[in-house]
């Protein structure tokens, strides 16, 4: 990742890699502060962050990726088992086994359906309103830089995720069926107290 890594750096410390608007980047935050391990977020605008990821030798495209000296961790599945690893405590474990396919549903339905309601509510009307949150955290040059790719990144995103007139309220009739889903499953899956969480819960 040298050279694709801009700003003030503890070299102590993991960096976290991000885009603002990500449930995946998300749940890569709440394992690492859930196991109270120390690390330096750094934002890399959405658009450019797929060749930065490429530039810096990553196998995929995506965020969020962790970088801890000459390890790279990437994807919140497996930065969640990398912070699981690092826990002396087994009751502060995430990766329980009967909450993977919560925490699978939730990645690859639940998690998307957010997103394309909050662009399709966003993106046709208030794009100006969208493009700092995707750059948060960013370092000057990669923010003009995304500010430059802007006007393409924005078609990309509304195409990826068929943003149409109708886009909204499919997603929210979807994100109903799929909550009451989680809800009819919680029970069986995971036990939610306040003392306890896991892979499927974040």
């Amino acid at each position: 990742m040298k050279g694709v890594i801009e700003g003030p750096m503890n070299q102590d410390r993991p960096k976290l890699i991000t885009f603002g608007i990500s449930h995946y980047c998300e749940k890569a935050r709440w394992a690492l502060d859930w196991h109270g391990i120390d690390y330096q977020e750094i934002g890399w605008p959405c658009g450019l962050h797929e060749l930065l990821a490429k530039l810096g030798g990553a196998k995929a495209t995506t965020v969020p990726i962790l970088v801890n000296g000459d390890e790279l961790v990437q994807g919140s599945g497996a930065i969640i088992d990398w912070a699981d690893e690092r826990t002396q405590t087994l009751g502060r474990q995430l990766t329980l086994p009967d909450a993977r396919k919560i925490e699978q549903r939730a990645d690859d339905v639940i998690g998307v359906h957010v997103r394309r309601l909050y662009f399709a509510e966003m993106l046709p009307k208030f794009p100006h309103l969208t493009k700092p949150g995707l750059n948060y955290n960013t370092s000057v040059s990669h923010r003009f830089i995304g500010n430059m790719m802007w006007p393409v990144t924005w078609r990309i995103i509304m195409r990826r995720y068929d943003i149409t007139p109708d886009a909204a309220s499919e997603s929210r009739a979807t994100l109903a069926a799929e909550l009451d889903w989680l809800e009819a499953s919680l029970p069986m899956a995971v036990r939610i107290s306040s003392e306890t969480a896991s892979a499927g819960r974040i």
